[in-house]
């Protein structure tokens, strides 16, 4: 009986069989996280392929704020108005969203990066000094009135930047499916075995799987049929591991680049937003992936160790642990 399913004899796969490719975003100053993360795939037999996440300290992360407040007024719904800040303004999705076929080219947000070679923008002059201005404030929804409260933060703007760029990677690779992991993260023992025994009860249309999410109600849709744990997303928050396919990735990054959106919040709260209105988001419930929060937090400084490993039935981590124990 144990190996009368297709699935009780697969070769084992090093990118967990369901991806072509696993990628782990991290900071390069953050050799100990890199040294986590290595463990577990040594632990696991998986192939990582490294991204380099983008530095909250570059002066691209510090031009960006100037582009978002430069856009705001320029697009600022009453011109005959005097430019403030907040200034409300035009929202629209660019024309391009959801072309998932054509070439990405570069667009939109992609030139607010001061360092992007013969931008056609030019350059904005030096913020004031001293800068009193107000700061640059998130918005929600698809409203250019609906502020929130929340200033937008170097590290905010570049945890959106990683993640855009190793979408962009996926969208412009040869890989079907990727998966894409944090660098602070704990996983089910059975990952592998986990993923392929829900993969096929995935609709054909399907554009990511959080296979980790936090603040989120999971449970509340109804499971994909022969998958229990699978479901349509409810409200998932945190971008810790997440699948997405080819064609979906550059829909996503179409949305993301558009003026309007482009770092206009958390990255994992406009994945959230997107899964609301535009993109087909399923989640893993009891989610599968788990942040650790064991080497502290470079987005949130100061963040004590919170982490979810109780959420899983078999930590990875754990095992190494207890087999560290042993030798």
């Amino acid at each position: 009986l144990g190996s009368i399913r297709p699935i009780d004899t697969v070769y084992h796969s090093k990118t967990l069989g369901v991806a072509g490719r696993l990628y782990v975003v991290n900071l390069l100053a953050r050799t100990d996280r890199r040294e986590a993360m290595s463990c577990l795939a040594r632990a696991m037999d998986l192939e990582f392929t490294w991204h380099d996440a983008t530095d909250m300290h570059s002066r691209d992360m510090q031009d960006i704020p100037e582009r978002i407040r430069w856009w705001r007024n320029l697009n600022r719904i009453n011109e005959t108005v005097p430019k403030a800040d907040p200034s409300p303004f035009k929202f629209k999705w660019a024309d391009d969203v959801d072309d998932g076929v054509s070439r990405i080219g570069h667009s939109g947000a992609d030139f607010w990066e001061s360092s992007f070679p013969e931008s056609p923008l030019k350059p904005l002059p030096l913020p004031p000094s001293p800068d009193t201005r107000p700061p640059v404030l998130d918005t929600y929804g698809e409203n250019g009135d609906h502020f929130g409260t929340a200033f937008l933060r170097p590290a905010q703007i570049s945890c959106w930047h990683s993640h855009y760029q190793v979408l962009r990677r996926i969208a412009e690779g040869e890989d079907e499916v990727a998966i894409v992991f944090e660098d602070d993260i704990d996983m089910e023992w059975d990952l592998e075995h986990r993923l392929r025994s829900m993969w096929g009860a995935l609709p054909s249309d399907w554009d990511m799987v959080m296979l980790g999410h936090c603040h989120s109600e999971e449970w509340r849709h109804p499971a994909l049929k022969g998958a229990p744990t699978l479901h349509p997303a409810w409200h998932t928050l945190c971008a810790h591991a997440y699948a997405v396919n080819r064609r979906s990735a550059k829909r996503i990054i179409r949305r993301l680049r558009t003026e309007a959106f482009a770092y206009s919040r958390t990255i994992d709260h406009a994945f959230r937003h997107l899964s609301s209105r535009h993109i087909k988001v399923f989640s893993v419930y009891p989610p599968v992936v788990v942040q650790t929060y064991d080497l502290g937090s470079d987005i949130v400084p100061g963040r004590t160790n919170k982490g979810r490993v109780h959420w899983l039935e078999d930590s990875a981590f754990e095992r190494i642990a207890l087999a560290k124990q042993l030798e």
